[in-house]
This record gives C-alpha cells, structure tokens and sequence, in this order.
C-alpha cells in the first residue's frame, strides 16, 4: 500500500512539473532614457523545432511590461517588431534564449529612437592571397550593444590593385555609433579596422553622402578540407550566440577562423598541432577557451565558450546615441619608449589630444587643431611639457572633439 502510494505521489509531481508554463518575460524601455514603451509588440519564436514554432506575439502593458508564457522547451529569438508607429527601431535580441519545463527567464530590452536622418556605410571587401573565382559574402552592421542593425550581400566584382575586390553600400543605417564585420568563405571574418578581437575594432557613424573608406584585407583561413576539426557552441548569458567570430591559433599566429551559425555552433579546419581557441563578438567581452586544445586526424568536439556582455566601462566609454561618437585606440600598451594613439572621427571638426596623469594633471597637450573625418593619429614619446622625460607609472590620452571625448589609459615602463 505504501509502495503504490508513493508511486501516485510520484507520477502526480511529475505530471504537474511536466505542465509547469514556462515564459520569457521582462520590460522594452527607450534605451536613452529608460522610459517604459507601451504597446510595444515583442515576439518569440521556437528555432529548435522542425518546423519552427511560431509562439506569436504580445503586446507591453502601460507600464512596459511583457510576459510570453506557456512555451514548449527549445531556443527562442525574441525580438521587438511593428515598432515603427512608436518611433523606434525595431531590435532582435543577440542571443537565442533557451528554456527548459518550469523556467521564467527575464530579460529587458531597450529601444533606438528611429530618427528620420539616417545614413550609408560603405567601402570595399579584398580578398589577400586570392585563389578561386566565384566568391561571395557578407557584411554585417551591429550596434556598439551587438544587435544586427543592417546586412548586404557581396560579391566578386573585379580587381582593385590586383586584389579581387567587392564594393558594397549599405543604406538607411540608423545614426549612431556601429561595428562593422565583413566574412567570405574561406577568409577569416574581420571586424574594422582589421580586427579580429571586437576590443580592438573601430565603430564608425553612417554618414550621408556615404564615405566609402569602411575597406577590409581579407586573410585567408585554413583549408576547410584539413582532416583535423575544432567545433563547439558559442554561448551567451541566456543562449547560443549566433554571429560569434571564433579563431584559433598557433604560437600566437591567426590560423583559422570562422563565424558561428543561426545556433551558435562552429567548426574550425586544422592541420595536427597545438591550439588555443578564442571567441569574439560585438556587444560582448572577448573570451577563450581554458586551455590548449590539442588537433590530430580526429575531431576535437564540445569546445565551448562563453561570452558576457561588455561592461564595467567606465562613463566616458559607454555607447552613446550621439553621432559626435569616435573611437580611439593606443599600441602598443603598455609602451617603453613610444606610443600611437589613433582614433577614427566620424566627422570633421576642433580635436584635442592630451595626456594627464593618474592624478588628473595636464602631462602635456599633444595635438590641437581642425581635422577632417577618418583615421588620425599621433605619437606620444613620453615627454611631459618642460621637456622632461615622464616617469613610469599609469597615464590618460585624452581625444576631445567638440564637447565630446573619449580617455584610455596609457602605461608607461621603465
């Protein structure tokens, strides 16, 4: 009897976990300033179901709010669509949000304010060490939060000082700050400028008339026909990160690189040897995997990594919706005897290049003059203002355009 008892009991707790609702739920808000946005349609959609579920779509309250509930298991898209009428962009949440039996997963959402001027990006993909006729790929335009904001399809279109050459033109480019990925098969996919990590990559600012000087060198990656395989999942907080630049390398140099999937998943091509493996991606920290990842004749699976958002910046380096927005990058750093600080304007203007102290004291004023939009740089040889040779320790370039700047740090060693 006590048998037959706890076996109802127990098929009775199954039964009720097994029907428990699960649901996203969480707030779409203006990303400027945090205020709720009723009426805003956020719609979730089952990618791991074959066909793909479409789990419809609801309405915020007046306060914000949304709840999608009583979803099946699987990875969702969540995205905020139809928002046009309330004067915002629409915006797809960068990861896919997994769900298990019983979970309620929160996630807010904030909005880019649709403005009327928008702009183009444009420029030219060249392939470095060309090999084959017929190419084709992509480029890519994210948020400096990592949402996918436009895309354009490229092709092979001829030779442009021997290297083949596509020019491409991406149109009605929301007016803010954005990274920009260009990818073709068989090239590793390259964040400008000529960065494959996203901490070193510039943002740029649609301009109209478009600029055309967003090029990429494309290099080429491993033949994908080596015997030897690296694969595994890219993740995010919630989910598989789709759009992830996942590298390996050899003692230190680039060998293969690929984008993940619509899941997340990649797989690299790679001749026997020793590897480390590292993921990047627009809105989230670079990361690697923990440890060398050792190649033969065989696949090497389940080498997964996990990106976290960006953050713990300081105030001057958030993104912002402004277009006055530049980027600014020091090497080598930390530095001995020279430093290079460049940085990107998207528009012309009064710069400012200084250098402070770790107290905050003027070191010395370095660059102060109208420059035209584009790529800059100056040199800091680590003099102060009287002519006397700064002494070791942590110092601040300083780039200020208008009544923006931006401030990055500088470490000078004996």
């Amino acid at each position: 009897m006590k048998k037959i008892l706890v076996v109802c009991v127990l098929f009775i707790f199954v039964g009720i976990y097994a029907t428990q609702p699960s649901a996203i739920t969480g707030m779409v808000f203006d990303g400027v300033t945090k205020a709720p946005l009723a009426g805003a349609a956020v719609h979730a959609v089952n990618v791991s179901m074959n066909p793909i579920g479409d789990e419809g779509k609801v309405l915020t309250d007046s306060v914000g709010r949304y709840l999608i509930a009583d979803l099946d298991p699987g990875a969702y898209t969540l995205s905020v669509e139809d928002i046009e009428p309330l004067g915002y962009y629409p915006k797809s949440y960068p990861e896919l949000v997994e769900i298990q039996v019983g979970d309620t997963v929160f996630i807010d959402i904030g909005l880019i304010k649709l403005d009327s001027v928008t702009g183009s990006i444009s420029g030219e993909v060249r392939l470095l060490d060309y090999y084959s006729n017929g190419w084709e790929g992509k480029v890519t335009v994210f948020s400096l939060w990592g949402e996918i904001l436009a895309e354009e399809e490229i092709q092979e279109e001829g030779t442009s000082e021997g290297l083949d050459c596509a020019q491409f033109l991406i149109d009605e480019v929301p007016f803010i700050p954005c990274y920009v990925m260009a990818e073709v098969r068989g090239y590793h996919p390259q964040y400008f400028d000529h960065a494959y990590r996203i901490e070193e990559a510039y943002s740029v600012c649609p301009s109209d008339p478009p600029q055309g000087d967003v090029d990429f060198d494309m290099e080429r990656a491993s033949d994908s026909t080596l015997p030897g395989k690296v694969s595994g999942l890219i993740r995010g907080t919630f989910g598989p990160l789709p759009y992830s630049s996942v590298y390996a390398t050899k003692e230190g140099k680039l060998v293969d690189g690929r984008r993940t999937g619509d899941l997340g998943t990649y797989t690299l091509s790679l001749e026997p040897g020793v590897y480390n493996v590292f993921a990047t991606r627009a809105g989230y920290e670079t990361a690697g995997y923990a440890g060398t990842i050792t190649v033969a004749d065989e696949e090497v699976s389940d080498v997964d990594i996990i990106l976290f958002p960006q953050g713990g910046i300081g105030i001057e380096e958030k993104p912002s919706t402004s277009p006055q927005v530049f980027s600014v990058h020091v090497t080598p750093n930390p530095f001995r005897n020279t430093v290079n600080i460049s940085y990107y304007l998207v528009h012309p203007g009064e710069v400012l290049v200084k250098v402070y102290d770790a107290s905050g004291s003027l070191v010395r004023e370095l660059s102060s003059e109208y420059e035209t939009a584009g790529k800059h740089h100056i040199f800091w040889d680590g003099i102060d203002s009287r002519g006397s040779q700064a002494s070791a320790g942590v110092y601040f370039a300083r780039v200020i355009l208008d009544n923006a700047f931006t401030t990055k740090p500088l470490v000078l060693i004996p």
